[in-house]
């Protein structure tokens, strides 16, 4: 939806948004330029929207270079070329609704660029390394663990202590999706990204059973090691969590112990 505010040029989003209700719950297209991106993206925020595009003013081929901090941004945002833009407003303005995905989903994605898979694969290569002088884990439960470690290894590297500060994030509560870049964006190579919260990752040990299926998910594999290797994972989340809490709660000058 057009980001409409009451001073000329009406697309910017630097001032106040006058069509807050329309806003509301979509995705705001706004203009670059006039003033700094997260001004925009705030004042898309305030009005409700849940996400933010911005289009570039300079028809070059590029992308509007989004950039700025500002703590009180919390929706997401991206930035795309003019003629992009163009396109969607022309769709808008026919009365099309437009849907829009706000991450690649370019088919032939590297993992190697992936810190969540890389720190995974890093994870197998401590554990196995240090089992059986080094022949690794070769039985179908070590296997097992081993994947589990892995995805441990990976969110070591993810979170950070000052994830702390995110609201409604006070233990770790919100989603921990590891190998978002080549996989699912908001559950990764997992059924479901880690978390404390029950609500986000309902999986415990009844599911390790093959063919049973743990709410809103798939069944379990029983088959592959990374079906049990994720309910070990996310066991480990909870004990390093609940370890780790007391220290950063009654001793602010400890550093999370995060890598």
């Amino acid at each position: 939806m057009r980001s409409i505010d009451d001073t000329a040029p009406i697309n910017d989003g630097c001032e106040r948004t006058v069509n807050g209700r329309d806003l509301e719950g979509t995705i705001a297209i706004i203009d670059r330029g006039a003033c700094n991106f997260t001004d925009k993206v705030l004042n898309a925020q305030n009005a409700g929207a849940i996400a933010a595009i911005i289009v570039n003013n300079n028809d070059d081929g590029t992308a509007a270079p989004v950039g700025g901090a500002d703590n009180a941004v919390i929706i997401p945002t991206i930035g795309i070329n003019f003629a992009e833009g163009q396109s969607i407003y022309d769709l808008i303005d026919n009365g099309t609704a437009v849907t829009v995905e706000m991450f690649s989903n370019f088919p032939l994605k590297d993992s190697s660029f992936d810190n969540g898979i890389v720190a995974h694969e890093w994870g197998h290569y401590i554990s196995n390394r240090l089992i059986g002088n080094a022949n690794g884990l070769n039985n179908f439960q070590g296997r097992n663990m081993g994947e589990g470690w892995g995805d441990f290894h990976s969110l070591m590297f993810l979170a950070l202590e000052s994830d702390l500060e995110i609201p409604d994030n006070q233990e770790f509560g919100l989603s921990y999706p590891t190998g978002t870049y080549v996989e699912n964006f908001d559950t990764g190579i997992r059924r479901a990204p880690y978390s404390t919260s029950m609500t986000v990752n309902p999986l415990t040990f009844q599911y390790i059973e093959s063919g049973s299926t743990p709410p809103g998910l798939p069944p379990t594999n029983g088959g592959s090691p990374h079906a049990a290797g994720e309910l070990w994972a996310a066991s480990l989340w909870e004990v390093y969590v609940s370890l780790s809490m007391p220290m950063v709660l009654q001793q602010p000058k400890i550093k999370w112990p995060v890598i």
